[in-house]
C-alpha cells in the first residue's frame, strides 16, 4: 500500500533536489508528502525559508504539498500568508506554540485568514523537543477556541502526545459541535510519533475505537534528506495496522485518502 506523509521537515541545510527525494518517496511507497518550511528567527528569513520550500515543490506540485510555517512572535503579517498561498503556491501551514497560546485573539486571526484562503494548518501539540522549552503552551485542550473559526482545517501533530487522552477527548467535543450544527470547523490527528513504540498500540487502538479513523493522517517527522529513515516508521504502522486487524478501507483512509479530505484533493 501507498502512503502519504503530513509531516516531512526542510532543515535549513538540506542538501538533496527535488528529484532525488521524490526517488527516495518511490522507493519507500509514498505517493506525496506535505513538506514543512523551516523556522525563522525574522520575517527576511522566514519568507526565504518559504521560498526555498516552495522551489522544491514547484517541481512536482501533484506530490509535493508545501506548508509555510509562520510565527507569532515575530508577528508575521497576514498578507504573508496570501503571499504563500496565492504566490507560492503553498497549501497549507505549520504553527509551533512558542511561548503563546493557541486560544489569543491574535491567533485566531491568523486561523480565519487560513479558512478565508481554505487551506489548513498542522500544529504542533505535545511535548516538544524544541529550543523554545515551550512545551506548556502545546496541551491540546487550549486548541478548543478554534471551534470559533467559521470552516478551518487543522491538525494536531504527534497525537499531543504525552496528553494523548486530551487530544482525543478535544476531538470528540470537535466532532460533537459539528453534529450539533454549533461549529464547522474540522480536527484531524497527526499521527507523526510523538508516541513511543511502547503506547503506539494503544493510542491507534483508541483512536479507532473512538471512531476517529475519517480524521488521522499518517506521518512521520521524516527531514527532506533524511527521508529514508522513516522506512523504519512505516513498517512498524504497517505491522500494527496488521495486529489491529485494520480493515482495508480504514487502512486506505489513514494511510492516503484523509490527507487527499485534509488538503481537499
Amino acid at each position: 500500500m501507498r502512503f502519504n506523509d503530513i509531516h516531512v521537515h526542510l532543515y535549513e541545510k538540506q542538501t538533496s533536489s527535488a528529484r532525488e527525494l521524490l526517488k527516495n518517496m518511490d522507493k519507500l511507497g509514498v505517493e506525496k508528502v506535505a513538506l514543512l518550511s523551516w523556522y525563522g528567527d525574522d520575517l527576511r528569513k522566514q519568507r526565504e525559508n518559504i521560498e526555498r520550500m516552495a522551489s522544491l515543490v514547484a517541481v512536482c506540485p501533484d506530490r509535493l504539498y508545501g506548508m509555510a510555517w509562520i510565527e507569532p512572535r515575530i508577528k508575521t503579517p497576514l498578507d504573508m500568508l496570501d503571499w504563500a498561498v496565492e504566490k507560492k503556491g503553498c497549501r497549507g501551514f505549520k504553527m509551533i506554540p512558542n511561548h503563546w497560546y493557541p486560544y489569543e485573539e491574535r491567533i485566531l486571526r491568523y486561523g480565519e485568514r487560513m479558512a478565508q484562503l481554505d487551506v489548513p494548518c498542522l500544529f504542533h501539540s505535545g511535548i516538544l523537543y524544541f529550543k523554545t522549552f515551550s512545551s506548556r503552551f502545546c496541551r491540546p485542550v487550549y486548541y478548543e477556541d478554534l471551534l470559533t473559526i467559521k470552516n478551518f482545517r487543522f491538525a494536531l501533530a504527534h497525537v499531543s502526545w504525552p496528553w494523548t487522552d486530551e487530544c482525543l477527548a478535544l476531538f470528540g467535543e470537535f466532532r460533537c459541535m459539528r453534529a450539533q450544527g454549533c461549529a464547522s470547523a474540522e480536527m484531524f490527528i497527526d499521527l507523526t510519533p510523538g508516541t513511543p513504540p511502547n503506547y503506539r498500540r494503544q493510542v491507534v487502538e483508541r483512536l479507532i475505537t473512538f471512531g476517529a479513523e475519517d480524521f488521522m493522517l499518517y506521518g512521520t517527522d521524516a527531514n527532506f534528506d533524511g527521508i529514508m529513515d522513516s522506512a523504519r516508521i512505516k513498517r512498524g504502522d504497517s505491522s500494527l495496522f496488521r495486529q489491529l486487524k485494520l480493515g482495508k478501507n480504514t487502512i486506505e483512509k489513514i494511510a492516503r485518502k484523509n490527507f487527499d479530505r485534509f488538503f481537499k484533493v
